[in-house]
């Protein structure tokens, strides 16, 4: 039976195989060799997850090249009525928060020519006591 002489992958010494495939002179390099080998997959692996997340970032052309949809949002302005809305709901101020609420929504029924239907806790948008009807609704 042939013999080869090989280098061990991981301690660097010489050591004779009666295989050619032969990578480790002891079983304790096969085991630290197993473990590298396992180390570099996982990395490998958690590396394409990353880099496969990342690609899922939406990408939209503009005039200077291309702007991921996070710097996109760093751009955009929120509409007065948000912001609004926001400090009348964090005041718990629910008058301004709904008349405000009821604006926006014939605002952008207007906007698209389409009249919806809105319900706020079983309470339609488009009746006209409806800011009265929430604010009763809140006190209960």
């Amino acid at each position: 039976m042939k013999t080869f002489k090989k280098e061990c992958a991981i301690c660097g010494s010489w050591f004779s195989a009666s295989s050619n495939s032969a990578k480790y002179c002891s079983d304790a390099c096969r085991e630290q060799g197993a473990r590298e080998h396992q180390r570099d997959l996982m990395r490998r692996n958690r590396k394409a997850i990353r880099d496969e997340k990342q690609s899922r970032v939406v990408r939209l052309p503009n005039k200077y090249g291309v702007k991921n949809s996070a710097e996109m949002m760093k751009d955009h302005v929120k509409p007065q009525i948000d912001i609004d809305m926001e400090k009348a709901r964090n005041k718990q101020d629910w008058f301004t928060y709904y008349t405000l609420y009821k604006q926006r929504c014939i605002e952008n029924e207007e906007k698209w020519g389409y009249q919806g239907v809105h319900f706020v806790s079983g309470i339609e948008v488009h009746d006209e006591r409806f800011i009265e009807l929430m604010l009763e609704k809140i006190d209960e």
